[in-house]
């Protein structure tokens, strides 16, 4: 894991900070405008968020059974719902 460690750290890092704004903002906005638009968007954040530590989880630790589909699936739900709550 050292070796791996050591070439993921800085854009695992980046991520992270990026994933934790991005829903902070959608947070902040939801809180200020409760609306069906801002709700999923915040949704989608978090769904995102998951779907960056099972791939993570999964590539890292422990290799879980069929976790491919559920991180491409969530993946595609979480930028559908950012992408959706534009519309809304």
């Amino acid at each position: 894991l050292r070796p791996q460690l050591d070439r993921f750290l800085f854009p695992a890092t980046i991520m992270g900070i990026v994933l934790i704004q991005l829903s902070w903002a959608s947070g902040e906005l939801w809180l200020l405008e409760p609306t069906l638009g801002h709700s999923l968007g915040f949704i989608g954040c978090f769904i995102l968020i998951f779907s960056g530590l099972m791939f993570v989880i999964n590539s890292y630790r422990k290799p879980i059974r069929g976790a491919n589909y559920w991180i491409s699936g969530s993946y595609f739900l979480a930028h559908a719902l950012i992408v959706s709550s534009i519309i809304f």
